[in-house]
């Protein structure tokens, strides 16, 4: 697999790709709301049935959702996609598979999780026929959906013995595995696919085998880009830094620009206001100047002087940053790293309506409680996931073999694009042997200084007598 091929691609947007495959997709029509889509993606309120006085589908559709809910019922168990009643009934699975002595735990993580609009799905074709895959990085097999085996003519299923259980304990149905040609974008391989009532799911095992894994990273991994409506991070509540008591707003001048700086502060603003960061207002209670540094990429990083008033204002937010030995032990026994910093890390957590009136409408760099703030939201982000250590917006991950580290990337790419985050494509490092965090060089072998912080140290002249020390 590679992961380093093709980076433009990479940072497509989400919403681009799913436009792209959407026209690939066979005439469907949705029995809660008759648009062009299956009812368990639809976004539309439940649609409540006269005739059976149950909610998900229209009455023209009644008839046959009553018989597949009968069917379902029954000791064959059957169930269609189109049953909204299924995408609200699914949750987290855990399957163990044993053969002979051999015994080793395969996790559904989405087999029945809820659909909403975060998910991302996965257009393929299993034995020449276009199949919609919910994509599930967390999920060692791919399994596929009763009725879509059906639809290719039933071919027969090889007998197995793999078991899967839902979060209560209760077995999911596995009629068989069916061995088959599968076409994700344009890749060919064979692999076995579970065919089960529940929704089709994408899992490693085929995820692997596909030579073009940009693929993957093209859906999940978009770069900010100016103009963009949709650039604020939402799985979390608004940020809302607290003022301390009844204090006096704070309004400063504005300082003039330097010279050679105006051109880009112009570009830099025009910018922010395309990304709705900044508002123009007529009135503000609060001002801060402005403070102008260029980056390493020539860049020029506008911030506000809050130093100036509204820092002694706020309340303190003591969240505690993460320490060096902390995320080292996290990359303890990592051979394989990847390294993905955050574009405009701080500016993608939208703030209160009522912290707007103090600064921008998004978090903005330079107030005292941002770093806390942001650490708290990232260590929520990357909770649970394996191989993952994060300090502010510079995430790095791991793994103790190219495998492990590509299921660890995945599932945390996964994790961005459903809170809604936005990668700086150009700072990104993949599948590196080693990696340079924190002013250490991580390696299987551990860490050590990089010598470029050190240097400084290194050059000085070894002091002769007291006055030199």
């Amino acid at each position: 697999l590679s992961l380093k091929k093709d980076s433009e691609t990479i940072a497509s947007n989400v919403k681009t790709v799913q436009a792209a495959v959407k026209e690939e997709r066979q005439k469907r029509e949705c029995w809660n709301c008759c648009g062009d889509h299956f009812a368990q993606q639809c976004k539309s309120k439940p649609w409540f049935c006269k005739k059976c006085k149950t909610t998900g589908h229209r009455e023209r559709f009644c008839e046959v959702a009553k018989q597949r809910r009968t069917a379902r019922n029954g000791s064959e168990g059957r169930s269609s996609r189109q049953n909204s009643d299924n995408s609200r009934n699914r949750g987290k699975k855990k399957t163990m598979r044993s053969s002979g002595k051999h015994v080793r735990g395969v996790k559904i993580a989405n087999a029945t999780a809820e659909v909403n609009s975060t998910r991302m799905y996965v257009e393929a074709k299993v034995n020449q026929r276009p199949v919609s895959f919910l994509l599930d990085t967390g999920s060692d097999i791919t399994l596929l959906n009763e009725d879509v085996w059906r639809s290719t003519g039933s071919p027969k299923l090889e007998n197995t013995n793999v078991v899967v259980k839902n979060a209560s304990g209760s077995s999911m149905k596995i009629r068989g595995k069916l061995w088959c040609e599968f076409e994700i974008k344009g890749s060919r391989s064979e692999g076995y696919a579970y065919v089960t009532p529940h929704n089709s799911l994408l899992g490693l095992e085929w995820i692997q085998k596909n030579e073009d894994m940009s693929y993957y990273m093209r859906m999940m991994v978009a770069d900010v880009k100016a103009g963009q409506n949709d650039d604020v991070a939402t799985k979390f509540k608004k940020a809302h830094p607290e003022l301390v008591g009844d204090v006096r707003p704070v309004f400063k001048a504005c300082r003039p620009a330097p010279h050679d700086a105006v051109e880009a502060v112009e570009k830099e603003l025009d910018r922010l206001l395309e990304m709705k960061v900044i508002a123009s207002v007529t009135h503000s209670e609060w001002a801060a100047p402005i403070v102008c540094v260029r980056k390493s990429n020539g860049k020029l990083r506008m911030c506000a002087d809050f130093s100036t008033g509204l820092n002694k204002a706020l309340e303190s937010f003591d969240y505690p940053l993460p320490v060096p030995e902390d995320i080292f032990a996290t990359l303890n026994g990592g051979a394989v790293f990847s390294q993905i910093d955050l574009s405009d890390a701080y500016l993608q957590i939208e703030l209160s309506d009522e912290s707007k009136k103090m600064v921008y409408n998004r978090l903005p760099f330079g107030i005292k409680t941002a770093p806390g703030i942001f650490q708290q939201v990232m260590n929520k982000m990357v909770s649970g996931l394996r191989g993952v250590a994060t300090y502010l917006d510079d995430i790095l991950v791991c793994g103790r073999t190219e495998q492990e580290h590509t299921e660890n990337l995945l599932a945390l790419f996964v994790r961005v694009a459903e809170y809604g985050f936005k990668v700086r494509i150009e700072k990104r490092s993949f599948a590196k042997p080693e990696i340079r965090y924190l002013g250490f060089i991580v390696d299987k072998n551990g860490r050590r200084p990089n010598p470029e912080k050190i240097d400084a140290i290194k050059s000085m002249v070894e002091p002769k007598n007291v006055g030199q020390l």
